[in-house]
């Protein structure tokens, strides 16, 4: 009788795993197909949660936006900075980058910032998989329970679209190339503007958004590539950026 009922026990729990797999696979692709009323309806509320961003591999960008715009949750915020040598960012461009987050993030305790690793490489321009590597390798901060953490690494050049000078990684992180930016004309007079107008259209898309129309907006498509005809001394988050995201803001609180 006792066997039996383990038996009984035995096949239901085979059944049970079995369900929970395809359950499990199925939500997995309605995420990575994006455009379906699941994915629309719901990823934000599985993204909120690190856990659940690790479980249904939810990396995209926007997908951690909640821990860098919900500072009742996320307080405090980490920005970890690895960098390839003699690629390292400015001083001027960490505290302007300081006071952009500060203000965007509004979050109630400090914001610090950690200069973690100088990345020795001799590879001369990186892919995306290799720049992902790296992070892995690299990257000692992921968010916590109450810490929302920015990574940032400085690299040379990016092989998959050399004229890019800034991409996002996954969802709280990026990359940014200061081999490319260096080997701009401007470069010597407009260092500080190309790193933080760099910085600041990445970290948007990491909160959601997508590219603006605005030639003043620091999100327009041009400012994250070579010979974009925009002023970055000038572009900065457009009126309707900041409603955007002052909206996603609101609805965690």
């Amino acid at each position: 009788m006792f066997k039996k009922f383990l038996n009984t026990i035995y096949k239901l729990s085979i059944v049970l795993i079995s369900l929970l797999i395809i359950a499990y696979s199925a939500i997995l692709l309605l995420f990575f197909q994006r455009n379906n009323w699941f994915n629309d309806s719901f990823r934000d509320n599985f993204s909120y949660y690190p856990f659940f961003r690790n479980i249904f591999k939810l990396h995209d960008f926007g997908d951690g936006k909640g821990d860098y715009l919900d500072s009742k949750k996320f307080p405090k915020l980490l920005i970890e900075i690895d960098s390839l040598k003699d690629y390292e960012l400015s001083s001027e461009t960490k505290k302007e980058i300081l006071k952009y987050l500060d203000e965007i993030c509004q979050k109630p305790e400090e914001i610090e910032i950690i200069e973690d690793d100088i990345i020795y490489d001799d590879r001369l321009s990186f892919n995306m998989d290799e720049i992902k590597n790296l992070q892995k390798d690299y990257r000692d901060y992921y968010p916590q329970k109450d810490q929302a953490v920015l990574y940032i690494i400085n690299l040379n050049k990016f092989s998959d679209s050399p004229t890019n000078i800034g991409t996002t990684t996954q969802e709280t992180s990026m990359a940014i190339f200061e081999g490319t930016i260096s080997n701009l004309p401007s470069y010597k007079d407009s260092q500080l503007f190309l790193e933080r107008s760099t910085i600041l259209h990445e970290f948007g898309h990491l909160l959601g958004l997508d590219h603006s129309e605005d030639p003043y907006s620091v999100m327009f498509e041009a400012v994250e590539v070579i010979g974009g005809e925009v002023d970055i001394r000038t572009c900065d988050f457009s009126q309707e950026d900041l409603k955007i995201i002052e909206g996603i803001r609101a609805s965690y609180n």
